[in-house]
């Protein structure tokens, strides 16, 4: 009777760390997909918080059922530390994760350089936070750019594509990583903002993420960018050959 309950308990914890999977899926798909530029910003915090809270009210739910069929105080106390110690390590390594694949460095792709080539209108959604710590990521990223082919040194000796207008507090350039990734950065050794773009149609988007050499106990402020083209004369400067001069 006692191996009986044991494989009931563990096709309950199997099917509760399975549940459990379905929002951080939807968190995943909300924040990796265009909701702010679909439906809004309002809209996009509202799903993200409830995405958000769906793990908490899965493992109340799931927590109380384990506890309700444990027998006697020797076994739910097995239910609330293996639940704390398995909890803890989906966090931990999922974060490790995610943490891990934002650190991975482009490497740049000339064969694709013509591909990004160009001038854009950059449309930036809400930083979160708002507020980072030492430096605002606000301000930096201008509203019009080209991506330009002329190359430039900058503050690391490394030989990049340039972005124009150029930043009066630091270096801005560009890579192609492969036909449909770019990455821009703006940094001068102490701050700064990188965007991270894939190609949506004829239009750039994905995410930017303030940089900041100032420790402290926020995180880096982020936000959803996207990149249309547009005619590099609206920008009085000089064509380039690109998607937003064809």
């Amino acid at each position: 009777m006692a191996r009986y309950r044991l494989s009931q308990n563990t096709k309950r914890w199997l099917l509760y760390l399975g549940t459990g999977l379905i929002p951080c899926g939807l968190v995943i798909g909300i924040l990796g997909a265009d909701v702010w530029w679909e439906f809004g910003p309002q809209s996009a915090i509202v799903a993200n918080g409830i995405a958000t809270m769906l793990p908490l009210a899965i493992t109340i739910v799931w927590l109380g059922r384990l506890l309700r069929s444990s027998h006697g105080p020797q076994e739910r106390w097995t239910v609330v530390t293996v639940g704390t110690i398995v909890a803890s390590l989906g966090v931990m390594i999922a974060t490790l994760a995610w943490a891990r694949t934002d650190e991975r460095r482009p490497v740049e792709n000339p064969a694709y350089i013509g591909g990004f080539a160009g001038c854009y209108q950059i449309e930036i959604g809400s930083w979160i936070p708002s507020v980072m710590a030492g430096h605002a990521a606000q301000g930096i990223v201008p509203g019009r750019l080209q991506l330009d082919t002329t190359r430039q040194m900058i503050y690391t000796g490394a030989n990049t594509l340039a972005i124009r207008p150029a930043w009066s507090n630091g270096d801005a350039w560009w890579l192609p990583v492969d036909t449909n990734h770019v990455r821009l950065a703006w940094h001068n050794g102490f701050h700064g903002v990188a965007m991270s773009l894939e190609r949506r149609g004829n239009e750039l988007r994905g995410k930017a993420i303030g940089a900041t050499d100032v420790s402290g106990p926020w995180p880096e402020s982020r936000a959803l960018v996207r990149a249309r083209p547009v005619d590099c004369a609206t920008l009085g400067l000089a064509p380039s050959h690109g998607p937003g001069n064809e």
